[in-house]
């Protein structure tokens, strides 16, 4: 349910690829797991602007749109870590 949630997105305004493609990392890799499938929406508006204002070179790297090496995607594990945290601080 949360993966359909995650899904969803206003017709007609569709999300920055590279914010789909942190938004769906973070779900698969389990950062959602704790999240009840209603509050998925308020999850997603707050993991991308955290990134737009924290991480904005990850961002720009996923545009890119190479493959991740796993350098990249132990910074992604790690920013959303740093996300994760800074909420329950």
């Amino acid at each position: 349910s949360r993966m359909t949630a995650v899904l969803r997105q206003p017709q007609y305004d569709p999300l920055p690829a590279e914010e789909q493609v942190l938004i769906l990392f973070a779900v698969v890799r389990g950062f959602a797991d704790d999240v009840a499938p209603e509050d998925i929406p308020a999850f997603e508006q707050e993991l991308r602007e955290y990134f737009r204002l924290s991480r904005p070179e990850l961002l720009k790297e996923l545009a890119s749109g190479r493959k991740l090496p796993p350098e990249q995607i132990q910074r992604l594990e790690e920013a959303v870590q740093a996300y994760k945290r800074s909420k329950t601080a």
